[in-house]
């Protein structure tokens, strides 16, 4: 008869010392154990259309098909120009047939999978999330550090009812998981998105510094963050985000259409790209063809870019933006 145990009795050399596998692994070789790790890399792309939501004046919040249009082509960019795998990427949709699942972008799944995103995450690995949807604000006042309030908005079940995420859910599960050594790159089409991130410095293009950028503090107090975090944000605090489009790209966000746009003339296909972010900014902040915006003609947009560490001001014009 075979006796069934629920536990074992640790196993105890003389003088009690407890018995480990580990005891017979340096200290070296167990880092060099860690050191060996294949870095990894993991993106969540979330596009919410809101096709059947109301707002708080239950006006209508359809953003037609857009959102989604933008997960694709950042799935596109990510396998074609930056070596993910289809496997590596986890697309949220709001789609109709999509609501049972963990999928369907509500609050509790959205937390869910951003947690998901950085739960392994290990010095040396990349990670990349894309957010297409509603950006609003609790509480702003222009020209003020404090940068409290923002939030973008999930659709529940049912399609119908709104919740908010704000930028303190985003740094306490998500900016504050990401070791030293390890890469968070965040992309936002959302109104409102300036410092959704809640990051501590902004970098602008300066044609009048010889470094081609300033670093600016961009909450306060501006201190740095564990992780090497970068975030392009579509507009400013205070501004609301449009929809454009060019001759080589479909109707979507700004960042969506200026990198693929960029990539598409100057990229190859299944080749690890970099792009010069401060190059990059300057596209994005360059006035587009008023033709090729969707929404009022007279609307302002600012892209702005944040990073989560203070950069030597020789080394600004060397980041880059590889998700």
């Amino acid at each position: 008869m075979r006796l069934a145990l629920t536990s074992l009795p640790a196993l105890t050399f003389m003088y009690g010392t407890n018995f480990s596998p580990h005891s017979f692994i340096s200290k070296k070789k167990r880092q060099e154990c860690q050191q060996s790790r294949v870095p990894n890399r993991k993106a969540l792309l979330i596009g919410i259309r809101y096709k059947d939501a109301l707002s708080y004046r239950n006006d209508p919040v359809d953003l037609r098909e857009v959102p989604h249009q933008e997960v694709q082509t950042w799935k596109g960019i990510l396998t074609d120009y930056f070596s993910y795998e289809n496997d590596d990427v986890t697309c949220m949709l709001d789609d109709e047939g999509n609501q049972k699942g963990n999928l369907w972008p509500c609050h509790q799944n959205i937390l869910a999978q951003i947690e998901a995103l950085v739960d392994d995450i290990r010095p040396g690995d990349r990670r990349f999330l894309f957010i297409a949807a509603h950006g609003g604000q609790l509480r702003y006042e222009k020209d003020s550090t404090e940068l409290n309030g923002n939030v973008f908005y999930t659709v529940e079940c049912g399609g119908k009812t709104l919740l908010k995420i704000t930028n303190d859910n985003l740094r306490h599960i998500l900016v504050n998981r990401v070791p030293k050594g390890a890469k968070l790159t965040v992309v936002f089409e959302l109104c409102n998105s300036g410092t959704l991130l809640d990051l501590p410095f902004r970098i602008d293009p300066d044609p009048d510094s010889d470094k081609g950028a300033t670093l600016s503090p961009a909450r306060n107090p501006a201190k740095d963050v564990e992780g090497n975090i970068l975030c392009l944000s579509a507009c400013e605090n205070w501004q609301k985000a449009h929809h454009w489009e060019s001759p080589l790209t479909k109707e979507q966000g700004i960042i969506t259409s200026i990198v693929e746009e960029t990539l598409r003339k100057n990229g190859y296909k299944g080749r690890e790209h970099r792009l010069n972010l401060v190059q990059l900014h300057r596209e994005l902040l360059k006035p587009p063809d008023s033709s090729s915006q969707t929404g009022l003609s007279e609307a302002v947009q600012t892209p702005v870019v944040t990073i989560g560490k203070r950069i030597p001001a020789d080394q600004l014009g060397k980041l880059s933006f590889r998700p």
